[in-house]
């Protein structure tokens, strides 16, 4: 006689808002749309997530990137850092970006001094590394991306 099931709609987001001109809605999950949620973990940033980490699971793999071979081709397996050597990279970057006074600090909202480090470069481990010295160091990247 056929499926008499119906297919359920899944809704990830809905609009809070009305957009603006130039501008989509603000969207939020349907089932908190009125505020936002703490994750179980109690953490709230990036930064919180990177340093629980780095101290619990230092040896494990993380961050992944297939080499190039001298005959141009890329290799069959990844080559894997762990947390550990992650963190001591995105460490020192870091601190050479706070040392060489590369970022520009903005206080365009309320009371926040905000530090910008753009990034302008194909997704590859060092732009995931820039980004986790970033990070570590409260400063907001800003991808930048050529269009052309």
């Amino acid at each position: 006689m056929g499926n008499t099931a119906t297919k359920q709609e899944i809704v990830y987001s809905k609009p809070i808002s009305q957009p603006k001109e130039g501008e989509s809605a603000v969207y939020r999950d349907p089932e908190y749309p009125n505020r936002l949620t703490v994750p179980k973990s109690g953490w709230t940033t990036i930064q919180q997530l990177y340093l629980e980490k780095f101290r619990t699971i230092p040896d494990n793999e993380w961050l992944g990137r297939r080499d190039i071979l001298p005959d141009g081709t890329l290799a069959k397996e990844y080559t894997w850092e762990t947390f550990a050597q992650v963190e001591v990279l995105a460490r020192l970057i870091g601190s050479g970006i706070i040392n060489l006074g590369l970022t520009e600090v903005k206080s365009q909202y309320q009371n926040f001094n905000i530090k910008f480090v753009s990034i302008y470069a194909g997704n590859s481990r060092e732009w995931i590394l820039v980004d986790c010295a970033n990070m570590l160091y409260g400063n907001t990247t800003m991808p930048l991306y050529d269009f052309g």
